[in-house]
């Protein structure tokens, strides 16, 4: 087993009344090599420390997502995010919806098209909203 170093971080997602709802955990890691380790990071143990009593938000990448590296992570803490653009015969279709079969929430790109959503409802239930739009009374 090598040394590997790399940043975990955590970004803050607000509610509708400014208040931290959940977390986005981040990493530095680029390497795919690593990404499996970081994955087991984010088990019910390290999410206790990352995101205490609050839900967690993990972006996969295609090949966190085609590799399954996102079944470790415990289903009830965290959202899974896919925000990448697809069309509706990308091989992601299958991948995704075998994640909400699973029982994950899933958060998807703002971009996709109306047919390619339609493939995907179940299981999606989480918006990507830039709050630094609006004021707290439009949210």
């Amino acid at each position: 087993m090598t040394e590997s170093n790399y940043l975990l971080s955590r970004q803050p997602i607000y509610g509708s009344s400014m208040n931290v709802e959940a977390y986005e955990l981040q990493s530095n890691q680029e390497d795919e090599i690593d990404d499996a380790h970081i994955f087991k990071t984010f088990d019910d143990a390290g999410l206790d420390i990352f995101v205490g009593e609050r839900q967690g938000l993990v972006a996969l990448t295609p090949h966190d997502l085609y590799q399954g590296l996102w079944k470790s992570v415990p289903k009830s803490r965290v959202t899974l995010g896919y925000f990448r653009n697809f069309g509706p015969d990308h091989e992601a279709v299958r991948h995704l919806n075998e994640v909400a079969r699973q029982g994950y929430s899933l958060a998807l790109s703002s971009e996709l098209s109306i047919e390619t959503l339609k493939l995907l409802n179940a299981g999606t239930n989480t918006i990507k909203l830039d709050v630094t739009r609006y004021t707290p009374d439009e949210l």
